[in-house]
């Protein structure tokens, strides 16, 4: 069985119960040998590039831009995309140096900021949704993605309310799907495309199992 861990700031969250860096040892001895991993609070670090070169080697150009382009590169997981349609390739990264006790003595292990879930539920679970606008909130955070051709164009993470209606306004223009959790009890929206439960699925999966 995989144990699913969530990471919220500080907090180890793990079957309903939370944990911190003081007993986080705790924790380790309940986990399985198979470790999901699911960073809750942390906002994604994004760069795009084009590649114009249809010879580039794409593993090699991503080495590459990774060493010039990010100077923290020892703290930070990454993960990239390329969209073969546009040639663009996104590279994303997140820092690791919180969840590093979780990482030990693992058989396998899974690292995925919740941003990736959200835009592969939502690509799975809705039809044309490649390009859209997405609103979520889980426990007490919104979390902001702006999907294009199906990769995460931008995305923030955010308790203060006045961030969604920018966020919003930037994108008016743009004619993408809304796409909005109706767990959002702090705001009115009145003009959404979708609404679809997708904070309380990754609640559950979370806090639950």
């Amino acid at each position: 069985m995989i144990s699913s861990i969530g990471v919220y700031e500080n907090k180890y969250l793990y079957k309903n119960k939370e944990y911190d860096k003081f007993n986080v040892k705790l924790l380790v001895e309940e986990l399985s040998k198979k470790r999901r991993i699911i960073i809750l609070s942390q906002a994604i670090f994004i760069k795009k590039y084009r590649i114009y070169n249809k010879r580039i080697n794409i593993e090699k150009f991503i080495e590459k831009k990774i060493i010039e382009d990010f100077s923290d590169k020892t703290n930070l997981l990454f993960h990239y995309e390329f969209i073969k349609e546009s040639k663009y390739i996104y590279i994303y990264s997140i820092r690791y140096d919180n969840i590093m006790k979780l990482c030990e003595d693992c058989s396998y292990l899974e690292i995925n900021p919740i941003q990736f879930l959200i835009q592969k539920y939502i690509l799975k679970n809705i039809k044309k949704s490649k390009f859209s606008i997405i609103m979520c909130k889980i426990n007490d955070l919104f979390h902001l993605i702006n999907m294009e051709a199906g990769a995460i164009e931008n995305s923030i993470v955010t308790k203060n309310i006045s961030d969604i209606d920018l966020f919003l306004k930037n994108y008016k223009d743009d004619n993408k799907m809304l796409i909005i959790d109706k767990n959002i009890k702090d705001i009115t929206i009145d003009t959404y495309d979708y609404i679809i439960d997708i904070g309380e699925k990754f609640y559950e999966e979370i806090f639950k199992k």
